[in-house]
């Protein structure tokens, strides 16, 4: 064999070892879309304690659904809501926040950084067990799609599942959310208002009634700056401290404390103190055309801490279970609404010309 023809074998010998080199590290670091879907709802179906034990992982126990209750639209964003189960089999409904959305966006468009085929050996390798393994339902229009999990690739921070008869596997963020607590898929801002502004508030309080409107108004930077009219005793304009310092208090407004995070009887209690009809609320219409209504009830102490129990309603959409919320807070949405109420009418100041 001649020298010309060992060199030509050597270095195709070698650009195969480039290539086949090249394509394997490309491989590791691409993902592929696998579906993009309309995805309603998802439901997730917690494994064994075996099952956790054995993978080393931490599933939470807990079956809760999460199902996209509004679509949104060009001015206004989709609506979540998660649904979970008390002890005695009551259903507990609250918004989904930011976890269940973000887990939304990623399983209806679901990227994948390997497939291979269903067979035993990989399936005991991953631990993907139909009978033990964490389960998520995903739910669009026809038949429902079970991705029966495996456990986590740890070195390349992967999760693998069994999905259509195929083991696939994506970045393990997405189903280690699932080992967080419920609390973390529920949306704690009682006045949640996204991107957007609030335009109307409406304070129903033993104190009296009171009602603003904001008419924003661009400024010379091109931003906007809030405008508050009082439409309660006589219509005039107020301060924009004044409506902006309630404005900010309503968005301050969060879920302190869940009921099923309190004792074992925690449904059983915050159901005693809602029951009765209340005729205190706070009516707030924000700029995406939905209106929140928040129902005030009477003061009460848990865990030697005072709380305001509450219960939302975004209207025509979601009526969440009662929860608990900051008596300070509250407090100070009254003192802001009294100062509201005798305000009297502001002029706008005149710049000098210079």
């Amino acid at each position: 064999m001649n020298k010309k023809l060992i060199y030509a074998i050597l270095g195709f010998v070698f650009l195969l070892l480039v290539l086949v080199f090249t394509e394997e590290k490309k491989e590791n670091l691409t993902e592929e879309i696998y579906w993009k879907k309309n995805l309603k709802e998802i439901q997730y179906v917690p494994p064994s304690d075996k099952w956790n034990k054995d993978t080393l992982a931490s599933f939470k126990l807990d079956h809760f659904t999460i199902k996209k209750i509004d679509d949104g639209g060009i001015d206004s964003s989709p609506i979540f809501s998660i649904i979970s189960k008390s002890k005695l089999g009551q259903e507990i409904v609250y918004e989904a926040g930011y976890n269940a959305k973000n887990t939304f966006t990623e399983l209806s468009v679901l990227k994948i950084k390997s497939a291979v085929e269903a067979s035993e050996p990989y399936l005991k390798e991953f631990q993907i067990k139909n009978e033990s393994s964490p389960k998520l339902i995903l739910k669009e229009k026809a038949e429902p799609f079970e991705m029966i999990l495996g456990k986590e690739i740890s070195e390349k921070s992967l999760t693998s599942y069994l999905l259509q008869n195929t083991i696939l596997s994506s970045n393990s963020y997405t189903f280690k959310r699932f080992e967080s607590d419920l609390n973390s898929f529920r949306e704690r801002q009682l006045v949640n208002i996204g991107s957007g502004s609030i335009q109307k508030i409406r304070l129903n309080l033993n104190e009296g009634i009171v009602e603003i409107e904001n008419s924003p108004e661009k400024n010379q930077d091109g931003n906007n700056t809030n405008s508050w009219r009082r439409n309660t005793g006589i219509r005039l304009v107020i301060a924009p401290n004044l409506g902006d310092e309630l404005d900010g208090l309503l968005k301050a407004l969060r879920i302190e404390l869940y009921p099923d995070e309190d004792t074992k009887d925690g449904i059983q209690i915050i159901e005693e103190l809602t029951k009765a009809e209340t005729k205190e609320s706070l009516e707030i219409w924000n700029s995406e055309g939905r209106k929140i209504k928040i129902l005030l009830f009477p003061q009460t102490n848990i865990q030697e801490k005072d709380y305001i129990p509450v219960q939302r309603k975004i209207i025509g959409i979601l009526d969440e279970f009662p929860a608990y919320t900051s008596v300070e807070v509250i407090q100070k949405i009254r003192e802001s609404a009294q100062k509201i109420g005798k305000a009297e009418k502001w002029n706008k100041p005149i710049k000098s010309i210079q």
